[in-house]
């Protein structure tokens, strides 16, 4: 199995959790409750993940004329992830707009693409019913269900009858109790993707889904397609059977101070030795930077718990820089020099 490795904007977006509980009023009805127990359906709390992606409601873009089609994705942890939007506003091009949740007071731009006609005819083609509801299973079915995903599904469109004027629809579900929103909230993620070509060529093997991806690809910046082939190449460093692929010749390791340089097997054994001494530590990748496309620059963070006072686990954190050639081998870019800084207690303010 392969070690879990997230991005740094999903760590720092755990702290919007105690913003959003804070809105739920009561216990939400189950289709509603993400993991944390914030009620997806409240108003309230939708008003507060509008103004986390910078976006106005479902309800102006129906005033304005706007054809939409968009989704929210909150994974299995309760954490706000992307929101998907296709919309045709009027007079314009049907535009794709993958927004991300603010990270420390600040909204990161969406990554955006015009939209094909046989594209968008989809976007509209598969979201006639997913406002419908579905039988339920009877009570007494036993089922098991844990961690589930969130969505929370929004139509604008035009009227089905003569003069009726612009319409809403929306949805909220958990993929616990799956139905026709879940559904096409899946059908909107795997139509966006292929769109923003430098997120398609992240390895879908490191992450869940289609959306994962598209929450991953916040991190590429420059170049973004040489990122993102940088970025699949660092999530291999968890691994001690593809960390030999990551690292160039001439490549060298320089550990709070300790440097490793020569052949790449040296280099490989010091990164595996400071991975696992003396707890074993998670790589988290945080910016990745195309300079060029044979250039690439990343940060990211190694994390790693420690035994505290009584029962309790400290969490020690290092900062990492990457530094990323191609070696004109045919292969890309290939790590060759890795910066690990002193672990420290992370901060808890």
């Amino acid at each position: 199995m392969r070690p879990l490795l997230l991005g740094l904007g999903l760590l720092a977006g755990m702290a919007l959790i105690d913003v959003l509980q804070a809105a739920a009023q009561s216990r939400p009805t189950p289709e509603c409750g993400d993991d944390n127990g914030v009620d997806r359906c409240s108003p309230e709390v939708h008003r507060r993940v509008l103004e986390l992606y910078g976006l106005q409601p479902i309800e102006a873009h129906a005033r304005a004329g706007d054809e939409v089609r968009r989704v929210f994705y909150v994974d299995g942890y309760g954490r706000d992830m992307v929101a998907i939007a296709f919309v045709r506003a009027v007079g314009r091009d049907p535009t794709l707009s993958v927004h991300y949740p603010r990270t420390a007071g600040e909204l990161p731009p969406p990554a955006t693409a015009l939209v094909p006609r046989e594209i968008w005819a989809q976007v509209l083609e598969r979201s006639v019913y997913f406002d419908r509801e579905l039988t339920r299973l009877p009570e007494n079915f036993l089922r098991m269900c844990l961690h589930a995903w969130v969505y929370t599904v929004e139509a604008a469109q035009p009227g089905t009858r003569e003069g009726e004027g612009m319409q809403v629809r929306r949805k909220v579900e958990d993929a616990c109790d799956p139905g026709l929103g879940q559904d096409y909230a899946r059908v909107v993620q795997e139509l966006a993707l292929p769109l923003l070509p430098y997120c398609a060529a992240l390895d879908p093997a490191q992450h869940r889904n289609s959306a994962s991806i598209l929450t991953a690809c916040r991190q590429l910046e420059g170049d973004r397609l040489a990122a993102a082939h940088a970025y699949n190449l660092l999530s291999r460093l968890g691994s001690e059977r593809e960390v030999y692929g990551v690292f160039g010749q001439r490549a060298s390791v320089d550990w709070a101070g300790e440097r490793t340089s020569g052949s790449t097997r040296a280099v490989v054994d010091a990164w595996l030795r400071g991975m696992a001494d003396p707890e074993r530590a998670n790589l988290y990748i945080g910016k990745v930077s195309g300079e060029r496309a044979d250039r690439v620059r990343a940060e990211a963070e190694l994390v790693r718990y420690v035994d505290g006072p009584g029962d309790t686990r400290i969490q020690m954190v290092a900062p990492v820089t990457f530094e990323l050639t191609d070696i004109r081998d045919g292969q890309g870019v290939r790590v060759t020099r890795a910066t690990v800084g002193a672990f420290a207690e992370r901060s808890r303010d």
